[in-house]
């Protein structure tokens, strides 16, 4: 288990920290895993400074955090990755184009001439060669980056398993056409994933807008897919806000790219008007005058924006450091797992688990 920490310091930058890496023994309760966390709160002395516990969808660990009684999230990575799976699976012309790239991809992952044979046949074409890609069954991201590479390389790939006596292998045009067809509708999906995955950024504060724009680009896809997206995303995310920000009616017609829609938000966004003419208490002045700020645009960085304005808003500053820091998915524990299983190799397999977390959190403070 990976504890990791996120905060906005005192020059409102955001920080990330490893706290932990431990090994759970026995059976892996909510009541376990809400002790081991508390040995690490404890540990670290922030038994009363933990104001939001970000944590995956399994039944275990959100019986550990309900049992600390802290304000939790869930992380919106694994709930977007699950409405994207599903809808594969049930969408059977993209589910079967997929498998076969993933054995295509696995085959020259595992053949050296096959890989020698695509080399060749870019040299050919005078294209440039880049190497497959495999996916990863928990991160639907690594599946469009997977088929991202084999689309660009489609012909060159046919060509390298022909000459490696594998045409078995080899996907019908009218596969490839679906492909296509279900990247441009995934594309949006994709960018949110990435957008939503970094730990250098505050994330939190973009999920349901994010939301709102993933079903706003879906509107005029009329493809199985899309439907199939459509209604996943209405169930796992039952009005994500019934006017979030800029979302407006009078939206013109939703462009297919995410970074498109972020456009159309914005400047409805700057449209909005705000005005009121009652008397305010002191907090609501705070709110008044946050409100009537000019807008940031959404390419700066909303830290350094808090920075500037904290001393005119000085209990909203406290809010915005409280909420910013959050991240919203626990990509950062996930990558430590990943790092855990390079420190642990067949040549280091008997490390102890204290020394693998001394490493992981050493290793942590170098890269900060």
């Amino acid at each position: 288990m990976t504890v990791t920490v996120h905060f906005v310091d005192q020059n409102w930058q955001i920080n990330s920290r490893v706290l932990s890496t431990t090994k759970v023994e026995g059976s892996h309760t909510g009541e376990k895993i809400a002790d081991e966390l508390r040995g690490v709160f404890k540990t670290w002395g922030i038994e009363d400074k933990v104001t939001t516990i970000v944590n995956d969808n399994a039944a275990n660990v959100k019986n550990a955090v309900e049992r600390l009684k802290t304000r939790h999230q869930a992380c919106f990575a694994p709930t977007l990755n699950l409405v994207v799976k599903d809808s594969i699976r049930r969408t059977p012309d993209v589910f079967e184009a997929k498998n076969k790239v993933k054995s295509i991809v696995t085959y020259f992952h595992h053949s050296s001439l096959a890989n020698n044979a695509l080399r060749e046949a870019h040299k050919t074409s005078q294209t440039d060669y880049k190497k497959l890609k495999q996916d990863a069954e928990t991160r639907w991201n690594s599946t469009y980056e997977m088929l991202k590479s084999y689309l660009f390389q489609h012909d060159q790939v046919t060509t390298a398993l022909c000459l490696t006596g594998k045409p078995e292998l080899c996907i019908a045009a009218e596969e490839v056409a679906a492909l296509r067809v279900a990247m441009e509708t995934l594309e949006p999906f994709y960018e949110a994933t990435v957008e939503l995955s970094s730990e250098l950024h505050t994330s939190v504060s973009k999920v349901i807008p994010l939301v709102f724009l993933l079903q706003q680009c879906l509107q005029e896809d009329v493809t199985g897919l899309a439907d199939l997206l459509k209604t996943q995303l209405n169930e796992r995310f039952r009005n994500p806000a019934d006017e979030p920000a800029a979302a407006s009616e009078e939206t013109a017609t939703p462009p297919k790219r995410l970074s498109l829609l972020w456009s159309q938000f914005d400047a409805k966004r700057r449209q909005k008007e705000r005005s009121s003419a009652r008397q305010f208490t002191a907090a609501e002045i705070e709110v008044r005058r946050h409100m009537e700020n000019p807008s940031l645009e959404r390419d700066q960085d909303p830290l350094a924006w808090w920075k500037d304005v904290a001393s005119s808003t000085p209990r909203l500053a406290l809010i915005a450091k409280d909420v910013l820091g959050i991240p919203a998915t626990s990509v950062p524990s996930e990558r430590l797992f990943s790092k855990a299983g390079e420190v642990i190799s067949s040549r280091r397999g008997s490390l102890k688990a204290k020394h693998v977390d001394m490493i992981l959190f050493l290793n942590n403070i170098r890269d900060n």
